[in-house]
């Protein structure tokens, strides 16, 4: 058996209170492959869901964390295995004052964990399974040859905040049932959630998976198609459109938009700038970017999305990242989303942005399941007020008509 008796005990204590109700249900519990996969069980439960044990199970988990003598062995096991159950993988930071995510989404992430994390030479692997390369992100060069058990919350320390790992588990427990997932990334940069969506949903079954991104600049595009290879999922030299019988792909170096058009982008030789954006070519390609950069721009091709998309509807999930060109994307393409995108999470770069959007979508019908403010420097000295963001806000979006 793959799970210990008392690790199934303890399991039902933190997530229903009680013990197995039989011997029976105990051996049940213990023929499942692994502790992650009882967790999910669990959490899935008509039983768990009627109760509420947002601080019940967070207090027995304290408890059990804190537990000496017989207990001890257990406790390091299910440290190891669990990912501790949301105790934070890092500290929160000191302006941390809004998450953007509640005490369930430990359980809904830690779902997602088919199997645990295996460590690969050259290489930082999170909970899921995801390979980082510090080429693409050099926060991770201190973690070369580890693999992560820590749930990232209430972030992950080099990549995202909680709220996006939150949103991400949403939509797959929305879509739990169904055979097929499609992801789209508009803003990919250099694919880290095009991998996650792909990883996770191969690791939790899915028969066909469907992945789109789109990234502007040609250097980040280019680390996003050696990511995507270092993770095993689409090989570098692949054509940027494919389809092997399970996974199918669609990956445009281009600026996602709301028609076909010709757009500027900045020159720049650093692909870890995160923070580039297009803009039109009425730009004046002397000025600054809307950050106070000092920039050079060249011309790129810019593709509608709802002519791109065609082929990945209806989208489980629509990740957009686009530094501030989402408070005109959006509006622009409404009765695409209406009709064939079940969930969005919009990374925002203004308060501004922030309240258009939920004013917008809420008209639309659109239901606010997570949201978390950015923050603003006001004493920046950046022209716009999407350059006096310091750090990005978030919204995850779900759309009732597709559910």
């Amino acid at each position: 058996m793959s799970v210990s008796a008392p690790q199934v005990t303890r399991c039902f204590q933190l997530f229903l209170g009680r013990a197995p109700e039989s011997d029976a249900v105990l051996r049940e519990h213990q023929a499942l492959p692994n502790v992650f996969a009882l967790i999910a069980v669990l959490y899935r439960s008509d039983e768990y869901r009627r109760r509420d044990l947002r601080p019940r199970w967070l207090r027995n988990l304290s408890d059990l964390l804190r537990s000496g003598g017989s207990a001890n062995g257990l406790r390091q096991q299910l440290l190891r295995e669990v990912a501790t159950h949301g105790v934070q993988a890092h500290a929160a930071h000191p302006e941390e004052i809004y998450r953007g995510y509640v005490a369930e989404d430990a359980a809904r992430l830690a779902a997602l964990i088919v199997k645990p994390a295996v460590p690969a030479e050259g290489f930082y692997v999170d909970c899921f399974g995801q390979r980082f390369h510090p080429a693409h992100q050099p926060a991770i060069a201190n973690r070369l040859g580890q693999a992560s058990a820590a749930l990232p919350l209430p972030g992950d320390g080099h990549l995202s905040d909680g709220i996006e790992y939150a949103a991400a588990a949403l939509a797959f427990e929305a879509v739990r049932s169904r055979e097929r997932f499609s992801a789209v990334e508009l803003g990919a940069g250099w694919g880290p959630w095009t991998t996650f969506f792909g990883l996770t949903a191969q690791a939790l079954g899915f028969q066909r998976i469907q992945l789109t991104a789109f990234e502007a600049d040609a250097n980040r595009f280019a680390h996003l198609r050696e990511h995507l290879a270092q993770n095993a999922l689409v090989a570098a030299d692949a054509a940027i459109t494919g389809d092997d019988g399970h996974l199918s792909w669609q990956l445009l170096n281009a600026a996602a938009w709301w028609k076909n058009d010709t757009l500027l982008w900045p020159v720049q030789d650093n692909p870890q700038d995160a923070g580039m954006r297009a803009e039109s070519l009425d730009h004046d390609q002397k000025a600054d970017d809307y950050r106070g950069h000092q920039r050079r721009y060249r011309e790129i091709p810019a593709f509608d999305i709802v002519e791109r998309l065609q082929a990945a509807s209806p989208i489980d999930i629509l990740h957009i990242d686009i530094q501030g060109s989402e408070a005109e994307l959006v509006p622009q393409v409404m009765d695409f989303l209406n009709s064939q995108v079940r969930s969005m999470f919009i990374g925002t770069h203004s308060r501004k942005i922030e309240g258009d959007l939920i004013e917008l979508l809420y008209q639309q019908g659109w239901l606010l399941l997570r949201e978390k403010p950015c923050r603003f420097d006001q004493d920046s000295k950046a022209p716009t007020l999407e350059g006096r963001t310091v750090a990005d806000g978030g919204q995850y979006w779900k759309n009732p008509r597709l559910q």
